[in-house]
């Protein structure tokens, strides 16, 4: 038999809290959101250091050294995210929890907990995944007044991106108008979609040689990876005339991947990635993890994308007494996901609390692209 205090120790809480398995596609998190770090603040500071295309310049054998200026960094800075979020269980569940000599009433009390701390996880981690498909697919987040993700608009020409009418909080990422849309940058040979994916004459591959090749003049980091949506994504690749023309001429193991819809490695030297994944918006809506008329160009994760676990003070015990330094010393920091419980008592119930504190940042935003390459619509109905 265990007592309450240790069902719903901290410890506990936060570790089942973890572990609770998620149906459904993460795809953002898993991909993007890797090796964070840990920070005490809610504001993080970033520094990076760009690469330099400027050869070094020669000398005379014997003449002094020449000076070179130093490689300049760029700060930034990030906020993390915060959800922070209670549930109450009934007194009946309570007082299952509180029956140590009943083992059958002991464990119907820890399966009532288990079940909030499952659906916590799940609405939490879908929270998440709503938040990082925004950075990664518009370059901003858009929250309403109850703290729900909405769904910023972004001109498929122009790149321009406008708030959401609800929206009271808007987290940019400052990614240039010129890396989205049709990837307009008047000063570096004007747009490279110059003409969409879903038109099967268009030569996909020298889009993403200009998208290559505008990255490495500038010294950015090479992208490698393409991110699309898996319904169009699919469709329009097989019906593209230059993709049919590679087909016949590579092996045909490459070939049936494309046909099963799974990761495509080394097509015109990229790795295609196809996300079907949705969630469903504080109306009810079903949105699109990413739009179907979108795509992601990057490089694999590295220093020019950081993410971070913020800090949560937790409760060690249901209760906490005593005097200020006993109430002081009775909090613990965790990192990432916590979870704790308290006993209200208006009415008398068990209160389960959990929260997630996250970040994902660009140190170089314009390291990553998020062209319109398809007219299909969102499953929403709006192109979202």
């Amino acid at each position: 038999m265990y007592t309450m205090e240790q069902l719903l120790d901290y410890r506990e809480l936060t570790a089942s809290y973890r572990a609770a398995d998620v149906l459904g596609e993460l795809p953002f998190t898993n991909d993007f959101y890797v090796n964070p770090k840990d920070v005490i603040t809610d504001e993080v500071e970033m520094v990076y250091f760009p690469g330099s295309t400027t050869p070094a310049p020669l000398n005379v054998r014997g003449g002094p050294s020449r000076t070179m200026g130093l490689l300049g960094g760029t700060k930034r800075y990030a906020t993390l995210f915060y959800a922070f979020n209670q549930i109450r269980l009934d007194t009946l569940a309570l007082r299952a929890l509180r029956e140590p000599d009943s083992w059958t009433l002991q464990e119907k009390g820890r399966q009532a907990v288990e079940i909030q701390v499952e659906n916590f996880k799940t609405r939490h981690t879908y929270m998440k995944e709503a938040v990082i498909a925004s950075i990664m697919t518009k370059g901003r987040v858009n929250i309403d007044v109850d703290g729900n993700v909405l769904t910023p608009t972004v001109d498929s020409l122009t790149g321009a991106i406008t708030d959401h009418a609800s929206a009271v909080v808007s987290a940019d990422f400052t990614v240039p108008n010129s890396n989205r849309g049709n990837l307009n940058d008047s000063a570096d040979g004007g747009a490279v979609i110059s003409s969409l994916w879903s038109n099967s004459s268009t030569f996909i591959s020298r889009h993403l040689d200009k998208v290559r090749y505008r990255s490495s003049k500038f010294g950015r980091p090479v992208p490698t990876e393409i991110y699309v949506h898996g319904v169009p994504g699919r469709k329009f690749l097989r019906d593209n005339t230059e993709f049919k023309t590679w087909a016949k001429e590579t092996n045909q193991r490459s070939v049936e991947e494309v046909l099963r819809g799974g990761v495509i490695m080394d097509l015109w030297g990229w790795n295609w990635h196809f996300i079907d994944g949705t969630y469903q918006d504080s109306a009810g809506t079903y949105r699109d993890l990413l739009p179907q008329t979108s795509a992601i160009i990057c490089p694999k994760p590295g220093p020019w994308l950081r993410a971070f676990r913020g800090a949560t003070d937790v409760p060690r015990d249901l209760n906490i007494v005593g005097d200020l330094m006993s109430v002081l010393n009775a909090y613990e920091v965790v990192y990432g996901q916590a979870a704790w419980a308290k006993i209200v008592d208006d009415p008398v119930a068990l209160a389960l609390f959990m929260a997630d504190s996250f970040g994902l940042n660009f140190a170089d935003p314009n390291a990553i692209y998020m062209p319109t390459v398809f007219d299909a619509q969102g499953a929403s109905g709006t192109g979202a």
